[in-house]
């Protein structure tokens, strides 16, 4: 295949590996970089910072990354606006509904400024730029003012409104919030239309672009995790969740363990461990030790031995921590959600529960079945190797520069 020039737009810098969509993007990269000329430009912020840049930078010496620098950013009133009314909200009405829809529909990373279009076409030009790919919904009407003859990629992570419906059944939504909902429906698929290719993570997002009057060509290309692999270890009397408390679905599924489902677990479980950054403040029910562990270095030491529960009611993509589980044998308890896109069969490479005492009867089973534990955690590892390891995956991935 012709080595290409690809420049990656994002605003989630993959490094650290603290979320699925950095992980997303580190692994492929990691991988399509032995096959093509990469570029990577991020959108500099207090998650994606220079430090940060500059430890990725070593781990890919052949990668050129370039920051659009916060400073810029901030000489644009309409960016400083939008940032305060998002942290002013954030800090005196955060749980109130008006809030929580308008956070929800409503991403405020970038402004879309004359500076950053004309920045990026100059990078392009600079850098004779074959293909350019934008990662993550919040950059993807970026796509309107790149020249002409660069083919256009767009990586779909996680359709946005589907994400947002599932979400927003939880409201009663007002007339107002209906149409901004509906608006950024549009918008999405507007923006989409414009690309030359749309990359799903699965067949089941493809199918809903199509559903919804998505034309741009669509390619199915799972997101990849590069794990070392472990073979299954005995469980330790433990369950683990893994994810960034900033992530909605999340949020919401981590709020429905411990308010509906724990209570249906009594006297079974002791200990859950959360894995991921953010979540210093949640506790846990009486009855269930909750700890909060934060960012690990070695994700094997915290989940070996354990049982995996992914209880993820909204959001649409892959989960990669899904994957991450099944590289390390460990045995998963999830939601139709949670699995959904994924080749992982409900009683045979994980159990799959939807209602709150469904999902800790299936805790139960496994807790108290030696067996089936070691079947499930054996069988997810056997699905991961037969179609999830990264040079699979990046394999896949490179039919669409072709």
């Amino acid at each position: 295949m012709e080595k290409k020039n690809i420049l990656i737009i994002t605003t989630i810098l993959p490094y650290p590996l603290n979320s699925g969509g950095a992980q997303a993007q580190f692994n492929m990269v990691n991988e399509l970089r032995k096959k093509h000329n990469i570029f990577m430009l991020f959108t500099e912020d207090q998650c994606n910072t220079l430090k940060n840049m500059r430890a990725l930078q070593e781990l890919w010496p052949d990668v050129t990354i370039i920051p659009y620098r916060l400073r810029w950013q901030l000489r644009h009133p309409v960016f400083i606006y939008n940032k305060a009314k998002r942290a002013l909200q954030t800090y005196l009405t955060p749980r109130s509904q008006a809030f929580l829809v308008d956070k929800a529909i409503r991403s405020v990373c970038i402004y879309y400024s004359s500076h950053l279009k004309n920045f990026i076409n100059s990078v392009i030009e600079e850098n004779r730029i074959d293909i350019v790919q934008v990662e993550f919904v919040p950059a993807m009407r970026l796509v309107y003012d790149f020249p002409p003859d660069v083919k256009t990629i767009f990586i779909q992570h996680e359709i946005a409104f589907v994400k947002n419906k599932r979400y927003l059944q939880n409201f009663t939504l007002t007339d107002r919030q209906k149409n901004a909902y509906e608006n950024s429906k549009k918008e999405e698929i507007r923006a989409m239309n414009a690309y030359d290719t749309i990359v799903t993570l699965t067949q089941a997002d493809k199918d809903i672009l199509i559903s919804e009057g998505v034309t741009s060509d669509i390619f199915v290309s799972p997101a990849a995790v590069n794990a070392i692999e472990h073979d299954y270890e005995e469980w330790n009397g433990r369950l683990t969740f893994v994810g960034s408390y900033n992530h909605i679905p999340n949020r919401e599924g981590m709020a429905w363990v411990l308010e509906q489902v724990a209570p249906y677990m009594a006297g079974e479980v002791e200990t859950l461990d959360i894995v991921g950054q953010g979540w210093d403040n949640v506790r846990g029910p009486a009855g269930l030790n909750t700890r909060t562990l934060g960012f690990v270095d070695d994700l094997h030491d915290a989940i070996g031995g354990t049982i995996m529960i992914v209880p993820i009611l909204s959001g649409s993509g892959m989960r990669m921590k899904i994957l991450e589980a099944a590289a390390n044998s460990v045995p998963i308890v999830t939601t139709t959600v949670g699995v959904e896109g994924l080749d992982f069969e409900d009683g045979d490479s994980c159990l799959v529960a939807d209602t709150p005492d469904a999902f800790a009867d299936a805790v139960k089973r496994l807790a108290r079945d030696t067996e089936l534990r070691r079947k499930i955690g054996t069988r997810a590892h056997e699905v991961y190797e037969a179609k999830y390891t990264a040079k699979a995956l990046a394999d896949v991935r490179s039919k669409v520069y072709a």
